[in-house]
């Protein structure tokens, strides 16, 4: 389980005045949770998710994550950072021993990732050949190397066309029933119904909105207008 209480980050605009990128947000976020985070650019998403990945220390409040003893955040962007010169395989090798990860173990873990992300026929291609949307595989698989317990995914496909959008979408789908907390950053509103079970909205850094994706729907509106209308009440 992922909690957040009283988060905050405040953020140094010059020398006498700081803005805020998030305040005073609770949230408690549950194994099988697929969270599609919601809101304006500036909102504040991205500062969230890399506050509860570790990535920002909060300015107040705390984050935490019970669970297994070796569960893990990890947090993709588009900008993921992949070394270009190196193939798929010398990749997933890399990240093992960044990752620590005993060497008997290291073989059969990659050979996991590479089917479950349908890598096999990569694995000799650098990745600076690769599409957008097959680098994001590659960055899941990555991932997924440590088995995380809460994946966070920032605006996942972002740049992809119509098809490699379909099959990431498709991965997300399955990684839902693997009893993770996932969290998408996304303004698709068409990608928030296909995968989400529950919605999150932040407006200046608060969080607004938060219940499951059902009742976003229930009055009978399109997402998007359910979308602004909740701004609009904000």
């Amino acid at each position: 389980m992922l909690v957040a209480k009283q988060l905050g980050k405040s953020f140094k605009v010059n020398r006498k005045n700081e803005q805020w990128g998030v305040k005073n947000l609770n949230l408690v976020a549950k194994p099988g949770d697929v969270i599609a985070l919601l809101g304006r650019n500036g909102a504040g998403k991205s500062t969230l998710m890399r506050l509860l990945a570790g990535i920002y220390q909060p300015s107040e409040g705390s984050v935490n994550l019970t669970g297994p003893a070796n569960g893990q955040v990890q947090l993709l962007t588009p900008a993921d950072n992949l070394y270009q010169k190196l193939t798929v395989l010398e990749t997933l090798h890399y990240f093992c021993d960044l990752y620590e990860i005993q060497k008997n173990n290291i073989e059969p873990t990659i050979n996991d990732v590479t089917q479950r992300f349908n890598l096999t026929s990569f694995l000799n291609k650098k990745v600076g050949e690769l599409s957008t949307g097959m680098k994001q595989r590659v960055s899941l698989a990555k991932a997924f190397l440590v088995d995380p317990q809460v994946i966070m995914l920032d605006e996942p496909t972002a740049g992809l066309d119509i098809e490699s959008s379909y099959k990431l979408i498709e991965i997300i789908q399955n990684l839902s029933g693997l009893g993770k907390i996932i969290i998408v950053s996304t303004h698709n509103m068409s990608e928030v119904k296909q995968i989400a079970n529950r919605v999150l909205m932040l407006e200046q850094g608060q969080l607004i909105y938060d219940k499951p994706l059902f009742d976003f729907e229930a009055n009978g509106d399109s997402l998007e207008a359910s979308y602004m209308k909740t701004l609009e009440a904000a």
